[in-house]
């Protein structure tokens, strides 16, 4: 046992639970202690392979090289219907995503081998057809493009009702007295997170690691300028060495420039950890060695949670109720009116010039 479980990645003080369930009618007893309890060959290596069979995905964990068969035929049929799932609703998730949420199936090992075999499956997957192309998000990448899109003036207020008429109406927080804002580690997450922050009038900003003080400094300048009586912003990163002194660095350097703001951690959470899946450090990352880092060590060994394993739709929810939480609901929808009859206004001043135009 002592040697499996050395096997398997798990030093002697961690504790394991290992339950077995066992039933014969004819068990001979050697004596009355349970270590009598005679068994055979067969039965202790079928015992053995259990706990093996258990532990297999722990050693993922612990970021060890060990033999794991991968079933790609399976695994191609779980991301299938995992992606169309999602897609059928009108989402995209990332390909880290989707290594995520079937990471408790055991279908592959939880290291860099099982994520490269995702990655693999779901381009295959494409490239045959079997999933459209547009049912995968690559957030962490964007366009810029210049070139101008209208060829008539009808086309183009077209497009001034979807974007530039959102910049007419009236500011809800001011009428609140307070503000919220979302700062998350991840520019992907970002990127799934914007549908919110349009919906709830939201400044939503990706630091992308470690914000800068300068990145940081035009954050507090925007949120001065707004001159809102409180703030507060809405933290989403991982729980790891990084992600939990980024949120550190975030409350020094906002406490430095004297703003009367809070910030709270959405996710990932102390309350998450306990039953997301996590994922082991590099054994070369800095952060396994550095003494800056040694309390984090002390409590959870090389052990981190990434955002990206919680359910893209329950991160969604999550914050959006952080959000509501500081809304007065009947206050947001009276200003909301204003802003839609303006808007009507709006629209219909452009409908008479597009009709003189023409």
């Amino acid at each position: 046992m002592s040697e499996l479980l050395k096997q398997c990645g798990i030093r002697e003080e961690e504790p394991v639970l290992v339950i077995f369930h066992m039933f014969s009618p004819y068990i001979n007893y050697g004596g009355y202690a349970k270590s009598k309890i005679p068994l055979l060959i067969e039965e202790r290596r079928a015992i053995g392979g259990l706990l093996n069979n258990t532990c297999s995905w722990y050693k993922g964990y612990k970021g060890q090289m060990h033999s794991f068969h991968i079933n790609r035929a399976l695994l191609r049929e779980k991301l299938t219907e995992l992606v169309m799932s999602y897609f059928k609703q009108g989402l995209k998730i990332t390909s880290r995503h989707a290594f995520y949420r079937k990471a408790n199936e055991n279908l592959y090992p939880f290291n860099k081998q099982g994520y490269r075999a995702v990655l693999e499956i779901l381009v295959d997957l494409r490239l045959e057809g079997k999933l459209p192309w547009d049912s995968i998000a690559d957030r962490s990448r964007y366009w810029y493009d210049p070139i101008p899109k209208s060829t008539s003036l009808s086309e183009l207020i077209e497009d001034f009702h979807g974007t530039v008429l959102s910049k007419l109406g009236f500011d809800p927080w001011k009428e609140l007295g307070k503000y919220v804002e979302i700062w998350v580690e991840k520019e992907s997450i970002a990127e799934f997170l914007k549908p919110l922050a349009r919906k709830w009038l939201t400044v939503l900003a990706p630091s992308r690691g470690y914000a800068s003080w300068a990145y940081v400094w035009e954050g507090v300048k925007r949120i001065k300028s707004y001159g809102y009586e409180e703030v507060t912003i809405l933290y989403v990163g991982d729980y790891d060495p990084s992600g939990l002194d980024i949120e550190r660095h975030l409350k020094e350097a906002i406490n430095h420039f004297k703003v009367n703001c809070h910030v709270n951690r959405v996710a990932v959470t102390e309350r998450d950890i306990e039953t997301l899946p996590p994922s082991p450090l590099k054994k070369g990352d800095p952060r396994l060695k550095s003494e800056r880092y040694a309390w984090y060590r002390e409590s959870y060994d090389n052990k981190v949670w990434e955002v990206d394993a919680i359910e893209p739709k329950e991160l969604y929810r999550r914050v959006e109720d952080a959000l509501k939480e500081q809304i007065n609901l009947k206050i947001w929808r009276r200003i909301q009116k204003k802003t839609e009859k303006i808007r009507s206004k709006a629209l219909k001043i452009l409908d008479e010039a597009l009709k003189n135009a023409t």
